[in-house]
């Protein structure tokens, strides 16, 4: 057998016998050697590797990248490894797809002995990414409908172009804060749709805020009634069909007074209805109306009359005023004659009203007079002059003559003007009666009334009274009584002979004549009840009688008196005393008895005492210095002392206690406090036996303690209660638990925990559960001999687990732990993501590309969680390097030290809480690249295809000769040390971007390129270009055309001078605006002027005599200074675009004024309008670009389409005017749009918006 020095493939291999062996007969009587057999040489050719593929499907990820598995024919114990790049034919979703995999290559030991195709095709499936498509709603002020504004977004792969459209819509129309918004039928659109499958419906919140309501009132007018009520009508510009109901409180006008125009005031407004919620208002509003003066109807009602010599009548005016209001009617009043008769004509004439309500009256027409009737009656006439009149005591006659004084010369009172009237006759007076009595009449009598005017009079003649008084009597005589008496509590005195007592001054004719006056029932009395001597005794009362009694007074005045003694009474005092019950003194309480007169006021008193203060029966009670006090007390001599027994009894002792609560201890024994009811000072000591009802848990559990017992000194004065109860809770026993290992809440990676338990109770069945929220609990079981024990728990899941421990009697818990908290981590942590550098590390065109020029990285590591420590190690060609750190809610990042230039291989390892090590995360290859690019050339004007001047104020700036994926920045700048900026990342292209923007002059622009680690090159050479952008044209002034000769023809020639180029000067084009002498324009000629140019002119024929010329220069800024009036206005367009069924517009440019509001068919502006535009002015005055004025009018079926336009275009061409007039040089573009808006959206189709675009 012969074989190759090896396997391998090569050329020219060596080829060697390695077997034989020997046949024949004879083949055993020989031995053979393979030593210098025979060799050859040959060759070992590769073999032909057929590598197939076979492809996994992959969801939809936005690029054609494939995962594929190689398989091939190779020899059975080969060593290959196959790699190639495996790719869909494109990105997008799809079934059967096309898989290529190419640059197929073949490594490992025996990958020199095969030859493989270089490409291998297969299919396999795209499937659609899950589009989680989230929306953003919009709030609204409420419009009466659902309908909803959305945002949408989503997890679409980075790059993909595509879009997101639904129907969102409110719940409900109403307001209401963080409503829910629907969006339903959520589809895509867009060149990537195809490759994703989106959630079809998806909420968002937003509020519905309240609507403003315009409430409006309409007052009714009404006649004065002097109230300030009115009555209104309400109405409002709520949405068409919403349902509302306005209610107010009151609706009063601003005074009762009657007036025209007078303000109302409507307040308390209230708007209820289903839709009330979705409005906000003002509570109240104001109109005006007028209040009527009332009509005012008088009645005239005249008084009778004393006769007073004139036809002065006088009446009462009533009237239909209202209750309360100050107003006085007034007029002329007079009888037909001034003579006393009844039924005269009485005239009332001039009736006139004043007073403070007087204006809120009139008189009705024609009714200033009234006639009516009244009486003047004959005036009662007194005599003057002074009369006196005199009391007199009784004399048995009615004759007062005397007690009457007339006056000397009596005349007549209240005779009128100069009526004929005398007094005349002789005055005679009598009293009415003649007995006793008090304002008895007295009448007059003999006077008369005399002369011509007497029968309008009659004469009132004076009437008086007096008094006809009692007689006054007095007592004389002797009082007679006896000498001495004993205290009785009377004043009583004994008269013993009446009969020498008599009356004085009783008059003539009645002296002496008991049956018309006497004496009689005398009585005399002490000055006072009480015990004196010598004491006087006089007449307390007496009577008279007979039949002219009545007639008399009796008076007691001078009355005789006497002297007589009253002596003390004796007075036995004795005592009973009062048992008591023990007080801790020997106090006795008794009740004194005497024997006083009833109703005597005095109080008896001594110092009742026990013989001492303790217990005991029938003890000595002794009331000593028995004194007497009151009133009366000096009546009475008492005795000094008395004795009686009595009981001191033992007081009841109420003892209480308090219980102790107290954790379980197997045994029922009670701690209590005592309290009692003793007397202060007392001294003794409590004891009892205490117990609960049993050892069992309980809260509130009975505890009695019995066999009360005192002992002490005043032990003896006490009866106690035998018994109290009071409550207290044995209560579960507090142990512990805990588990040593589980140092700092580290996580423990021990997944069976030993718990180390302490302060048991002994022999009492003990667990420990854990528990996790989700899993079956896990117990571990001990029963304790000793106060502490240990319970080693049975496997725990990865996670967080509460523990508590628990000692239980027949399932009852009486000792528990409290709960604690463990958490299991066995699992190393993920490393599953590769390493990158951080955006800060990681310079040039791309933050995540892992190309920087940073040679100190700082390296990202994203599975990294808070708490885990992190070694990073970065290796190259024979080099290696670590960083390391620990991991917080904000640091997962280290950097590494200084790496060389080249690609380097840099992975993780991560080591968690609980000593968990992940594996080594994927390899992540970051390169260093710290040499800078090439200088550029200078910069290119791509703008204006390399000229040195440039109209645009943001040119177009080309950089040539630097490489793909580089960026170039250029920078501008001028004389005035003003900058701008443009940047790009170059491509195979052309490659250029366009400056920021630019004012005018010379700008110098220069080129830096940087490349994708961000390594940057020296600066290229400049260039220089002229901007003209921007510039304000240049203002030119002009005379008078004059007339110039030619050789061929008479012309005049108007020229303008700019100064300097017309790049520089602002100036594209140049306006001549001729006129003839009467002012009229005749011509205007535009000549567009090229860059470089410094001037322009016009040629006028000959035959305009005496023409003005005009010049007005501008550029894309505006017009110059001096330009005709609206010479900058031009109708033009201000849309982006216009809705097809309402015709409003999406304007263009920046919002400058968004309201100028007009009325109905108005175009003319106001003062309020040209203040808005005023500021307008200012804002917009020296700035570059065009002003857009976009003026509206609305749709409706009764005006022109044509008359609504030029509504519309003459409302923005006014306000164009007005700015162009105040001197805006900026070009004004206006148009005019007919919309048709929502209902009820008053507020779009009466206005001129303003916006402004920039040049």
């Amino acid at each position: 057998v012969a074989q190759f020095s090896d396997k391998t493939v090569d050329v020219g291999k060596t080829v060697s016998l390695t077997s034989a062996s020997l046949a024949g007969s004879a083949a055993s009587n020989y031995t053979l050697s393979l030593s210098n057999s025979p060799v050859a040489t040959a060759d070992i050719t590769p073999r032909s590797l057929n590598v197939t593929i076979s492809a996994s499907h992959k969801t939809y990820d936005g690029t054609a990248s494939a995962s594929v598995s190689y398989s091939d024919n190779r020899v059975a114990g080969d060593q290959l490894t196959i790699t190639g790049s495996p790719s869909f034919d494109n990105k997008n979703v799809g079934s059967g797809k096309t898989v290529t995999a190419s640059s197929i290559s073949l490594s490992g030991a025996d990958a020199g002995n095969y030859t493989q195709n270089a490409t291998a095709i297969t299919t396999a499936n795209i499937t659609m990414r899950s589009l989680a498509v989230t929306v953003a709603a919009s709030s609204k002020v409420y419009d009466g409908t659902t309908s909803a504004s959305v945002v949408y977004s989503d997890n679409r792969i980075t790059g993909d172009v595509f879009t997101a459209s639904g129907t969102a819509t409110f719940p409900t129309k109403t307001v209401a804060s963080s409503k829910t918004v629907t969006v339903s039928g959520i589809s895509l659109s867009g060149t990537d749709a195809g490759n994703y499958s989106p959630n079809t419906t998806t909420t968002a919140t937003a509020n519905i805020t309240a609507r403003t309501l315009v409430i409006t009132a309409n007052a009714v007018d009404k006649t004065y009634d002097r109230t300030t009520g009115a009555t209104v009508s309400i109405s409002d510009d709520r949405i068409s069909g919403n349902l509302l109901t306005i209610t107010y409180s009151s609706s009063t006008f601003d005074t009762r007074s009657a007036g025209i125009g007078k303000a109302v005031l409507v307040s308390g407004i209230s708007v209820t209805g289903l839709d009330a919620i979705n409005y906000t208002y003002a509570t109240s509003t104001t109109t005006t109306a007028t209040i009527h003066p009332r009509t005012l109807n008088v009645t005239v009602t005249p008084t009778n009359k004393l006769y007073d010599g004139t036809n002065i009548a006088s009446v009462t005016y009533t009237d239909n005023r209202i209750s309360g209001d100050a107003l006085t009617v007034s007029g002329d009043a007079t009888f037909d004659s001034k003579t006393a008769v009844n039924g005269k004509t009485v005239t009332s004439s001039n009736l006139l009203i004043s007073g403070p309500d007087s204006s809120n009256y009139v008189l009705p027409s024609l009714s200033t007079s009234a006639v009516t009737t009244a009486n003047i009656s004959p005036r009662p006439l007194t005599i003057t002059g002074t009369f006196s009149v005199a009391h007199r005591p009784y004399d048995a006659t009615t004759d007062a003559t005397t007690q009457v004084t007339p006056p000397a010369s009596p005349g007549l009172s209240d005779v009128q003007l100069s009526d004929d009237v005398t007094l005349s006759g002789t005055p005679v007076f009598t009293f009415a009666q003649a007995t006793v009595g008090t304002n008895i009449g007295i009448t007059t009598s003999g006077y008369s009334l005399t002369g011509a005017d007497s029968s309008n009079y009659t004469l009132s003649l004076p009437s008086f009274s007096a008094n006809i008084t009692q007689r006054p009597l007095t007592i004389g005589g002797s009082l007679i009584t006896p000498s001495s008496r004993v205290y009785d509590q009377t004043t009583a005195a004994e008269i013993t002979t009446p009969s020498a007592l008599t009356l004085l001054n009783v008059p003539t004719g009645d002296a002496n004549d008991a049956t018309k006056i006497s004496l009689s029932a005398p009585v005399a009395a002490f000055g006072d009840e009480n015990v004196a001597s010598d004491k006087t005794v006089s007449l307390i009362s007496a009577g008279l009688s007979g039949s002219r009694l009545s007639n008399y007074t009796l008076s007691l005045t001078g009355a005789p008196t006497t002297t007589a003694n009253i002596t003390t009474k004796p007075l036995t005092v004795t005592i009973t005393a009062s048992n008591k019950t023990y007080d801790a003194n020997d106090s006795a309480t008794v009740i004194y008895i005497d024997n006083r007169i009833t109703g005597d006021v005095l109080t008896v008193s001594g110092t009742a005492t026990f013989s001492n203060k303790n217990v005991g029966t029938t003890k000595a009670v002794t009331a000593s210095t028995i004194t007497l006090t009151g009133t009366d007390a000096n009546n009475y001599t008492p005795n000094t002392t008395a004795t009686t027994t009595a009981n001191i009894t033992t007081k009841p002792l109420t003892v209480t206690i308090a219980a102790s609560n107290k954790t379980y201890d197997a045994n029922d024994s009670a701690t209590v406090t005592y309290t009692d009811d003793r007397i202060a000072g007392d001294i003794f000591t409590i004891s009892s036996d205490a117990h609960f009802d049993d050892m069992e848990l309980g809260r509130n559990k009975p505890v009695t303690a019995m066999n009360i017992t005192l002992s002490g000194i005043d032990a003896n004065n006490y009866t106690p209660n035998s018994t109290a109860v009071s409550s207290g809770d044995i209560t579960v026993r507090e142990i512990t638990a805990q588990i040593p290992t589980a140092v700092d809440n580290r996580p423990l990676s021990n997944a069976t925990p030993t718990v180390l338990l302490g302060d048991l109770v002994s022999a009492i069945d003990t667990t420990v559960t854990f528990t996790r929220a989700g899993y079956a609990s896990v117990i571990c079981s001990v029963i304790p001999q000793n106060a502490t024990e240990t319970c080693t728990s049975p496997t725990l899941a990865d996670g967080t687990w509460k523990y508590r421990a628990r000692q239980l009697i027949a399932a009852l818990m009486v000792a528990a732990s409290e709960e604690y908290t463990i958490v299991i981590d066995t699992t190393a942590p993920a490393s599953t993501r590769p390493l990158m550098f951080t955006p800060d590390s990681d310079t040039g065109v791309s933050a995540t590309d892992g190309i920087t020029r940073d040679n100190t990285p700082t390296v990202f590591v994203t599975e990294a969680s808070p708490t885990d420590r992190v070694v990073v190690t970065a290796t190259s060609i024979n080099q290696s390097v670590q960083c390391s750190f620990t991991a917080t809610a904000t640091e997962q990042t280290c950097t590494l030290p200084v790496l060389s230039d080249g690609n380097w291989d840099i992975a993780a390892v991560i080591t968690d809480l609980a000593d968990n090590t992940s594996t080594l995360t994927p390899n992540f290859v970051g390169t260093i690249d710290t040499i800078a690019p090439a200088t550029s050339v200078a910069p290119f004007n791509a703008q204006d295809n390399g000229a040195a001047t440039s109209l645009d104020a943001t040119p177009r700036i080309s950089v040539s000769g630097i490489a793909s994926g580089e960026i170039a920045t250029v920078n501008g700048t001028n004389s005035r040390a003003e900058k701008a900026t443009c940047s790009f990342i170059a491509a195979n292209t052309l490659n250029y971007c366009e400056m920021s923007t630019m004012t005018s002059g010379t700008w110098s622009f220069t080129a830096t390129i940087s490349d994708v680690a961000g390594n940057v090159a020296a600066e290229s050479p400049p260039t220089q270009i002229i901007i003209s952008a921007g510039i304000a044209p240049a203002t030119v002034a002009t005379s008078a055309v004059a007339p110039k000769t030619t050789t061929n023809k008479r012309e005049n020639v108007v020229a303008v001078k700019f100064g300097t180029s017309a790049a520089l000067a602002g100036v594209e084009s140049v306006s001549f605006i001729v006129f003839d002498s009467s002012g009229k324009v005749i011509r205007r000629s535009t000549i567009k002027v090229n860059p470089q140019d410094t001037g322009a002119r016009l040629v006028i024929p000959a035959s305009v005599k005496g023409a003005k010329v005009r010049v007005v220069t501008s550029n894309q800024c505006g017009v110059s200074q001096g330009a005709p009036r609206s010479f900058n206005v031009r109708r033009g367009k201000t849309v982006v675009s216009l809705d097809n069924r309402t015709n409003i517009p999406t304007l263009a440019g920046q919002l400058v004024l968004p309201d100028i509001q007009f009325g109905p068919s108005d175009i003319t502006l106001d003062a309020g309008d040209k203040a808005q535009l005023d500021k307008a002015f200012k804002e917009m005055k020296g700035k570059c670009g065009t002003l857009l004025v976009s003026g509206f009018a609305r749709h409706n079926n009764t005006d022109t389409k044509k008359y609504l336009q030029n509504l519309a275009d003459f409302r923005a061409q006014a306000v164009a005017d007005y700015l162009s007039r105040k001197g805006l040089t900026m070009w004004i573009d206006y148009q005019g749009f007919v919309i048709k808006p929502k209902k009820g959206d008053d507020n779009t189709h009466r206005r001129v918006v303003i916006h402004w675009t920039p040049s």
